[in-house]
């Protein structure tokens, strides 16, 4: 796709801290859809530090430490980590395997990727936020699709236009954190959160 690859290229153009905004800009938009977790299912099966329906605080949280762009050591990026690891639902093994779960198992691996991309200063942690956002609109909007439809032979023709608007908004986001045009940035999270 002729996007995936403007997007590739502009992500190559960014130098460390814009990559993190990247990372930010994703998982920003997409932060909210965790909330649902603290509704259905309770995460203290799989760490008792973390009380039922304080799953969403924790990784809000977890997510607040990146965004402040303080220097924070491996050691440090490693704890958090571990923080942030069970909130990645596990719907093989624990959790029901409902769209619900898929998407708060999505969004917690996003932050996950950045946290991981401050570890290691790996680029493809940073291609995985953006992919990751569309495997996102995937499960929610395939969702939404079956509810209306029996078939999916025209899925793809329903999804195709809908990952396109994402992949430009994500352009958009790159072009306005290579102008460092914070200002425009913002407003481009706010006009295209996740719902």
């Amino acid at each position: 796709m002729k996007l995936e690859k403007k997007i590739d290229n502009l992500l190559n153009s960014l130098n460390h801290n814009q990559k993190i905004e990247f990372g930010i800009f994703c998982v920003k938009r997409v932060l909210d859809l965790y909330k649902k977790v603290d509704e259905t299912e309770d995460l203290s099966i799989v760490d008792p530090s973390i009380a039922k329906g304080k799953a969403f605080e924790r990784l809000s949280n977890i997510f607040s430490f990146i965004t402040k762009k303080t220097n924070l050591n491996n050691l440090k990026i490693k704890e958090i980590i571990s923080l942030c690891e069970p909130l990645i639902l596990d719907i093989e093994e624990i959790f029901d395997n409902t769209t619900e779960n898929e998407v708060s198992m999505l969004v917690a691996q996003g932050v996950d990727y950045l946290l991981r991309y401050l570890l290691q200063n790996d680029d493809k942690y940073i291609f995985y936020c953006s992919s990751n956002n569309i495997e996102i609109l995937n499960q929610l909007k395939s969702d939404e699709y079956f509810q209306e439809h029996e078939d999916d032979e025209k899925l793809y023709d329903y999804l195709e236009p809908i990952f396109e608007k994402e992949l430009i908004v994500q352009i958009k986001g790159l072009e306005y954190i290579k102008k460092e045009d914070l200002n425009s940035l913002d407003k481009l999270i706010n006009q295209n959160k996740f719902q």
